[in-house]
């Protein structure tokens, strides 16, 4: 039996909850979740409580926020004017939306979501939707593989049995 480690390519199913107990996202029902193990695919907590594991275990995690999506940042919550969301279709409180900002790195594409429109401005949240939440998951391991060479240039998983 392959076990979970780098490079690897894992097939999980998973349910998230949060702190009160209501599920935020499954898998189950839909198609199982592909990622390459260590290649930052998804969230820290999460790949090191797999690191190991193989084929049919089943886990229980709880990623705190620092290891899931960050603390919720006040300074990530700005204002800006009405006309500079006319691409936005829906502007109503609620509405999630991409919103290119400035970093270290260069330009990055971040979603926002809008908190408030008011008369002449829109007031917007930059956090991640799970920012500042801690996160549990119920992860069942179903298939761990080699990547294909393919897989291994392009960076993608191509086949989602590897066939």
């Amino acid at each position: 039996q392959m076990k979970i480690e780098k490079d690897k390519v894992v097939f999980i199913d998973y349910t998230l909850k949060n702190s009160e107990g209501d599920v935020l996202d499954s898998s189950i029902g839909q198609e199982q979740l592909p990622y390459v193990h260590g290649a930052g695919d998804i969230i820290v907590g999460l790949e090191k409580a797999l690191e190991g594991k193989q084929s049919g275990e089943k886990i229980n995690v709880t990623v705190l926020a620092q290891d899931g999506y960050g603390e919720y940042m006040e300074d990530l919550v700005r204002e800006a004017s009405k006309d500079e969301f006319s691409d936005v279709q829906d502007l109503k409180e609620g509405t999630h939306f991409e919103v290119e900002i400035e970093t270290e790195e260069g330009p990055q594409v971040t979603m926002a979501t809008i908190l408030e429109v008011g008369s002449d401005t829109v007031k917007f949240d930059m956090n991640h939707p799970l920012a500042g939440e801690d996160l549990y998951f119920e992860i069942e391991v179903k298939n761990v593989r080699d990547q294909s060479p393919e897989e291994a240039d392009t960076g993608r998983i191509l086949s989602p049995n590897g066939d």
